[in-house]
């Protein structure tokens, strides 16, 4: 009641204030009712357009685990989906030989890479995010029909039904998710996440469908060379990064993206997020993360390799692009969970970023490689035509979590990886679109702890994985050139100061000495002043006539 009544009284004293202007302007205030309602009008039929989609098909929130049973609209497209039993591989009948990974899959971009992996033969295809894009986020009918639109698609399907047929599994990302950038903000994460398992090809009765998030395990090979898969959901959890961003602002597409890289790197680059506590996956991911490493050591003798999925780099130092880097306290988190438990042939698998690239060191005796990252089947970060140009620079001068600074490669790809098991090595590549090896690197990780986890353990290590650390230079150089600007400014102001002191005061007091010297020589000549005279008024004679005044008189 206190604040209805101050509210009130604001009201009423505005309201005097309008009144008291002339007439002519008192339609002010009726012309801002006006543009207030058209705002919230707009306002509320823009939430309408975004949950109609959903609002009709279901009323189940976040927390509650959807029934597809019940939900007719998105039942309906699983026949687009091979669910059958028939198409369920087993993961035991023989030991993994050829692992292929890729990310960024645009739906209405042409590329041949597809038949490049299908002659690869992987037994295992990892998506490492990004497998559709969807431009309308709000709009889940839209996303559908990207998703059967991309399972449809000609090159992917000969990929998929090819004999033998590999198992397809993976992870989403920010557009496959529906929105670029987004994170736990963002509603309908039951539904988006069942049109991702059908693509995935999930059977219905799979215990991700009821689960919240993408995130889950399996492992591949007979007993005692399985490889186990992590993969990580860095969307559903996640919160904002230090400086929100703008990516996902449809209006501002496509410059949204740009935007957002900028803000990312100026957060680097004054600290905005060098003790940043926000989080990547959430306490229920990092908990059943713990759980499933701790599995992992007490089976050890079984499982001789280890591979960890996140849709976003997690070792680069890069300030520009998504990564760990911009959840500081996440990373250390991560890796303190890796160093507890020490798993064996550990690396890291990510997409993202539109180029791929290995992070790392050179070797097994200096940390060897610790993550590797294939982004780019479509497109890649030199495809735009206006900033394109640009990533080959930008690779160049972020380049501290690479071993050599030629370790990217920037055209179309798709990752690699062959297991020798006879000789416990591993060769991983980043092959181009004609299925060529751009880069390549050997490790002999298979059955031992890699390096890398106890030389991670030392503080100094990690920094060099640090975008603050990439990014120090470049703020000295934006602290020098303030401090260049700023005693550029005082200068110009203290000669200006200057100038208006003596020059200015020079020339007044020049002025009124010449004044003075004019009236004194003047003075001695005894010369008169000339003056203007007077005009003398004109004299009229004026004629008496005889005339009646008002009062009748002569």
């Amino acid at each position: 009641m206190v604040v209805h009544n101050n509210n009130n009284k604001q009201y009423k004293k505005i309201s005097t204030c309008l009144s008291s202007r002339p007439r002519q302007h008192q339609y002010n205030k009726y012309l801002i009712s006006i543009i207030i309602i058209i705002i919230l009008f707009i306002n509320i039929n823009a939430k309408k357009t975004s949950d109609d989609d959903t609002a009709t098909l279901s009323n189940n929130n976040d927390k509650t685990p959807i029934n597809l049973d019940q939900v007719e609209e998105h039942t309906r497209t699983q026949k687009h989906y091979d669910q059958s039993p028939s198409n369920i591989i087993k993961l035991n009948s023989k030991p993994l030989s050829k692992l292929a990974f890729a990310s960024c899959y645009h739906q209405d971009k042409n590329t041949t890479i597809f038949k490049a992996i299908k002659n690869y033969k992987p037994d295992v295809f990892l998506w490492t995010g990004d497998a559709v894009y969807h431009k309308d986020g709000h709009n889940i009918t839209t996303l559908e029909n990207n998703y059967i639109k991309q399972y449809k698609r000609t090159d992917y399907k000969i990929f998929r039904e090819s004999k033998p047929k590999p198992y397809i599994d993976g992870t989403w990302d920010d557009h496959d998710y529906g929105v670029n950038d987004a994170g736990k903000d963002l509603n309908e994460k039951n539904l988006r996440q069942n049109l991702f398992l059908n693509f995935l090809e999930v059977p219905l009765k799979s215990k991700r469908r009821t689960r919240k998030g993408m995130y889950s395990t399996f492992t591949y090979g007979p007993p005692g060379k399985k490889v186990r898969f992590i993969l990580l959901d860095t969307r559903t959890f996640r919160d904002k990064h230090v400086i929100p961003s703008v990516g996902g602002v449809s209006w501002l597409h496509p410059f949204g993206a740009v935007i957002a890289c900028i803000t990312r790197f100026f957060s680097s680059v004054f600290g905005f997020d060098v003790d940043y506590n926000g989080d990547v996956l959430g306490e229920e991911q990092w908990h059943w993360f713990e759980q499933v490493l701790n599995d992992t050591v007490r089976n050890g003798h079984d499982i001789k390799f280890n591979i960890i999925v996140s849709s976003i780099q997690v070792f680069s130092s890069n300030p520009l692009f998504e990564g760990w880097t911009h959840f500081p306290r996440s990373r250390v988190r991560l890796l303190n969970i890796i160093s507890r438990n020490r798993p064996k042939g550990l690396i890291f698998l990510s997409g993202d970023v539109h180029f791929g690239e290995f992070l790392g060191w050179d070797n097994d005796e200096q940390g060897g490689l610790i993550e590797v990252t294939s982004s780019g089947l479509t497109h890649t970060c030199t495809t735009p035509y206006l900033y394109g140009f640009t990533c080959p620079y930008i690779l160049h001068k972020f380049k501290d979590h690479r071993s050599s600074d030629h370790f990217y490669y920037t055209g179309k790809n798709f990752g690699s990886i062959d297991f020798d098991w006879k000789n416990e090595m591993v060769t991983i590549s980043i092959r181009n679109e004609t299925g060529h090896a751009m880069l390549m690197n050997q490790m002999s990780t298979i059955n031992q702890v890699p390096s890398w986890i106890e030389r991670l353990e030392n503080y100094d290590n990690r920094v060099r994985f640090s975008s603050h650390r990439a990014t120090d230079n470049i703020a000295k150089y934006i602290l020098y050139g303030a401090a260049a600007l700023v005693v550029v400014m005082a200068s110009m102001g203290f000669i200006g100061l200057i100038y208006e002191q003596f020059f200015e005061n020079n020339r007044r007091t020049g002025s009124r000495a010449r004044r003075v010297n004019v009236k004194e020589v003047i003075t001695k000549n005894n010369k008169k002043m000339i003056r203007m005279k007077k005009p003398k008024m004109k004299k009229y004679k004026f004629y008496n006539h005889e005339y009646e005044d008002d009062r009748g008189l002569k």
